[in-house]
């Protein structure tokens, strides 16, 4: 596949698979008493995985990897990309650590490593977000980011 052919969408599922190795190690808490494991790894959206019954399962911790948007100009091709963090807790005084914590593990990897795959790189700023309001017990976080992107140029026949 040659840096023409990818996309934005091979762009996300490059980067969601850089994220999974990243935290695979992590054990965070979930809803069943007892069970930690790391978080599950989405692009886009969640989709229909809630249940209608709360006490169903482990629904948390999860990231979601979205792509937002890119500004294609002519010193290059940048895409702004969201990932976003929710981890469970019932403190609700030190809750919020977790997502924060799985963030910057994720930042400091990508900001020492930021080739990511086939012509991505992640490149600054990137911008944390911790929303005041938070569906307790679980826990949300934010970061955007920019990825380099392959530019498409106008072809000239004679």
């Amino acid at each position: 596949m040659n840096a023409i052919t990818l996309t934005p969408i091979d762009m996300i599922d490059i980067l969601a698979t850089r994220i999974k190795e990243i935290v695979k190690d992590l054990r965070l808490e979930t809803k069943v008493d007892g069970l930690r494991k790391p978080p599950d790894v989405y692009t886009g959206y969640l989709g229909k995985r809630y249940t209608a019954n709360p006490n169903a399962g482990p629904e948390v911790p999860w990231i979601i990897v979205r792509y937002l948007d890119a500004d294609d100009e002519d010193g290059g091709c940048l895409a702004n990309v969201r990932i976003i963090v929710c981890t469970y807790s019932i403190d609700d005084e030190n809750g919020w650590r977790d997502p924060m914590n799985v963030l910057t593990r994720i930042k400091q990897q990508l900001l020492a490593h930021p080739h990511i795959g086939g012509p991505f790189e992640v490149r600054r700023p990137f911008q944390d977000e911790l929303p005041e309001e938070q569906p307790f017990p679980e826990w949300i976080a934010g970061m955007t980011l920019k990825v380099t992107m392959p530019q498409v140029f106008e072809e000239w026949s004679d």
